[in-house]
């Protein structure tokens, strides 16, 4: 197992776009600078997701990010990462029924328990890695 990094300021304000069309993470967006700073909103397609980063890492060393599928190694539980408006937080959401679902907020759980496993996005077909 990597050894995890503190947090920065920097990782919080990161951002990733996938494109619908193409079934895909974009590199290099026209809208996203290297440093991960927002440069110009207008230039995204409609079909464009933007997906910001949460500020924390998983238990490899890996950015966590808005619609990440994680696995809490500790008790084998799958979560998405979303950000929950009524909380004003990115929460790990978990459907477990029709009518029912569970809400951690990522300050809830041992990050040291927490690993990457895909995103929202991996069930498309063509879809490729960030």
């Amino acid at each position: 197992m990597k050894q995890t990094s503190k947090q920065t300021p920097e990782d919080r304000f990161k951002f990733r776009v996938y494109s619908q069309r193409l079934k895909r993470y974009i590199e290099q967006s026209p809208c996203i600078g290297l440093t991960g700073m927002v440069m110009d909103i207008h230039t995204l397609e409609k079909n464009h997701v933007i997906e910001q980063c949460t500020g924390l890492k998983d238990r490899n060393g890996k950015l966590i990010f808005e619609g990440d599928i994680v696995r809490d190694t500790n008790n084998l539980q799958e979560y998405t990462v979303i950000w929950h408006y009524g909380f004003a937080q990115f929460v790990y959401f978990k459907v477990t029924g029709e009518l029912s679902y569970i809400t951690l907020p990522l300050c809830r759980c041992e990050q040291k328990f927490i690993e990457i496993i895909g995103n929202i996005h991996d069930n498309e077909e063509g879809n490729k890695d960030v």
